[in-house]
Formats: structure tokens, sequence, C-alpha cells
């Protein structure tokens, strides 16, 4: 062990276990240094039942400092065979010696950057066998009696009935409707030259074909915005 893992590895440090055989991390904590390859650890009653530790058992040891996290490894052996200082378990703990500890390797920890959830649709006009028309769209609301959806290319007709497909993460959800309303999102702004020509498509919910849909609406209902984008831009 280096001069810095057994700095790291001091009295009453906290640190992680998770034997190579299961892959499964548990916590315990530094009762003792032996020497510069040995040490014994405490692991409480709770996660001595959700991960016990075997003598010989070869386990791999984190250490997270600051936003490093260390990874070292050693093997499992009872008090008696790392001849440690008289001690005796309590009825919330357990006692082990790991010994041969060697260092592996040090990383950053990994920030697990909450992603936002992007709701993609695209809208279909089935006229025949053959005849078939399709909008990739963004969406600017979606409720239980229809959605409206922002399109930059010429609007279908009052009337049309529609098919719209929602995506969202693996999820496909696929709806019947009508449009029931179409708006020129230019002329909101007629001076803007550079203003992108789009539309506002109104579409009444006649028949849904997936029971997920409500599910989709609970969840719109209970996700916070910073990790919804319910507009997708086109």
């Amino acid at each position: 062990m280096r001069p810095e893992d057994r700095n790291e590895l001091r009295l009453g440090r906290e640190i992680k276990i998770e034997p190579v055989t299961t892959g499964k991390v548990g916590s315990a904590r530094v009762v003792e240094v032996l020497n510069e390859n040995t040490i014994v650890v405490s692991q409480a009653m709770c996660e001595k039942e959700e991960m016990p530790l075997f003598p010989h058992e070869v386990v791999r040891i984190f250490i997270e400092e600051d936003d490093t996290v260390s990874c070292l490894q050693g093997i499992v052996v009872s008090l008696e065979d790392c001849e440690s200082a008289n001690l005796t378990a309590g009825s919330g703990e357990t006692f082990y010696g790991i010994k041969n500890i060697f260092f592996k390797h040090k990383h950053r920890k990994r920030i697990h950057k909450r992603s936002r959830v992007k709701l993609t649709a695209e809208m279909v006009i089935v006229s025949g066998f053959f005849a078939r028309k399709s909008w990739k769209a963004g969406i600017s609301n979606i409720s239980p009696g229809g959605l409206r959806l922002i399109i930059n290319r010429e609007p279908p007709e009052l009337g049309t009935e529609v098919f719209v497909s929602l995506g969202l993460a693996r999820r496909k959800i696929k709806i019947k409707g009508t449009v029931k309303g179409v708006t020129d999102l230019s002329s909101f702004n007629p001076l803007d030259i550079q203003a992108e020509r789009g539309f506002g498509v109104n579409v009444k919910t006649e028949k849904v074909s997936d029971g997920d849909y409500s599910l989709l609406l609970n969840y719109l209902k209970t996700k916070k915005d910073e990790d919804f984008e319910i507009y997708s831009p086109i």
C-alpha cells in the first residue's frame, strides 16, 4: 500500500466495500490500521445482513475524497488471522481484517446530470393506400382533449383527420384526431423579415390506441419543469 493510501485508510474513515464475486457494494468503517497492507474494519449488523463478508474473499475498497475516488483491493480474513488488537464485536457490529491491500486506480467522481426529456411528435395524413403526408412537429401544449403542434410547412386543412405519434424515450403513443384550428405564427410579427415561418395546429383527440396516454399525462403533471421539455424545436 502506498503512503498516500495509508493516509486515506485512517482510523474512523468510512469506506465502501465490494466483494468481486457479487459486485454488491456495502459500507464499513476503518477501526484499526495494523501495518502498511492490513486494516481492520467494522461492519454494522444491518450492512452485514445485506452484504456479508467471508474469509478469503477478494474485495475492492472505494475511498471518496473531494472529487476523486480511490480503488484498492485486498482479501478478507478473520481477526485471528490478522493478529488484531483485542477487539470484540458488539451486538450491533462485526469486525473483519483485510490483508494484502494494494492500490488499483484513482478516478474522478462521475457526476450524474439530470438530462431533460424531450417529447417528440409526428403528424401524418393518410388519404389512401399510397397517399401519405407527414410533418415533424414540436409540441406547445398537450391535454386529455387534444394537442397543439408546431410545424414549419403548409398545414393540413380544418377538419382533416390526422394521426399523431408521440415519442417519449422508448415509448410510442399513437393518437387519432381532427384538425380544429390553424394559426400562422409568422403573422404575430409581420415586420420581422427573419421570422421563421411556422404554423400552430390544434388537434382534437378522438381515439388513443395506447393506454399509456393517461400515464403520459400523469407524467407531465408530476415531472418538474427543469427535467422535462415539452416543446421540441423543429
